[in-house]
């Protein structure tokens, strides 16, 4: 089973959806800095005896403006809701290729089913959260050259989320730790959702269609939470560090994460069960 897993590493990693999906993926997140990061330079004032009172504020910091803080930022909100696509693009469909041109047949000759599957799903896993997380890494390391990593306090208005938000006391305690919380989240999350796309993939008629599958995942689920007014069991919600919808909690990331892993589970099995992808 190891030899696979490392087979598919390879070629998830060494291919040119990861390429593509980490430059696009870092591009919005280089793009976020030119816009949203840069022009702040203009306001940060040095102090010193010279300065005036009035002058004299709570200086523009990272955790205001790095992407995955800024919460008035559109590119951030952009970021998060089209990341799943990105993600999809190294391995999603692999699965659905794999199937369709016959390579499966050659690898169940030489191995177990479940090996291959397992393989599959675990490289799915791994490159879209690898997708999901670098760009937010190089963004805030970026950020954290322009601008300094003041620690935010709770009342000051304009940076720093609500007490009533997942984790708040983390992150006026130690907000790269809480950083640090959410890329966890995320790797697991756009990974699993990743993984939806080789569940659901034998429903589908088109590689375009699987690839899309993450995607639209988020989107329903984000409409359907916003019709019946409860947005803080949104997907969208629960990926993005500055927290737009209050009231998150963990119990919720961990049912997703739960209910993903179940349905993997079912559709490997059933995947497993069937014989007509090689006889």
């Amino acid at each position: 089973m190891w030899n696979y897993i490392k087979i598919e590493m390879r070629r998830a990693f060494q291919s040119k959806g990861m390429l593509y999906g980490l430059l696009a993926a870092c591009s919005i997140s280089i793009i976020q800095i030119i816009i949203d990061v840069l022009p702040m330079l203009e306001f940060l004032q040095p102090i010193s005896e010279i300065t005036s009172k009035k002058d004299i504020m709570f200086p523009h910091t990272v955790f205001q403006h790095a992407l995955p803080f800024n919460a008035s930022s559109a590119i951030s909100l952009y970021y998060y809701m089209i990341i799943p696509i990105f993600s999809a693009i190294p391995f999603a469909t692999t699965l659905y290729r794999d199937q369709k041109n016959g390579y499966t047949k050659n690898v169940f000759t030489r191995t177990a089913k479940n090996n291959y599957y397992i393989a599959q799903y675990f490289s799915a896993f791994v490159s879209a959260g690898v997708v999901a997380v670098v760009p937010q890494i190089l963004n805030v390391l970026i950020v954290a050259i322009i601008l300094p990593s003041t620690k935010p306090y709770a009342g000051i208005g304009y940076v720093g989320i609500f007490s009533d938000c997942m984790f708040s006391v983390v992150y006026y305690k130690n907000p790269y730790i809480y950083l640090f919380i959410f890329l966890v989240i995320d790797f697991i999350v756009f990974g699993l959702l990743n993984t939806m796309a080789l569940s659901l993939s034998s429903y589908m008629r088109s590689e375009f269609a699987v690839l899309m599958i993450p995607f639209l995942i988020l989107q329903f689920i984000d409409f359907a939470t916003e019709c019946i007014e409860a947005s803080n069991y949104s997907i969208l919600g629960i990926t993005m560090p500055m927290q737009p919808y209050i009231n998150v909690s963990f119990k919720t990331v961990m049912i997703y994460c739960l209910v993903m892993v179940i349905i993997d589970v079912i559709a490997m099995r059933r995947q497993d069960m069937r014989k007509d992808w090689y006889e």
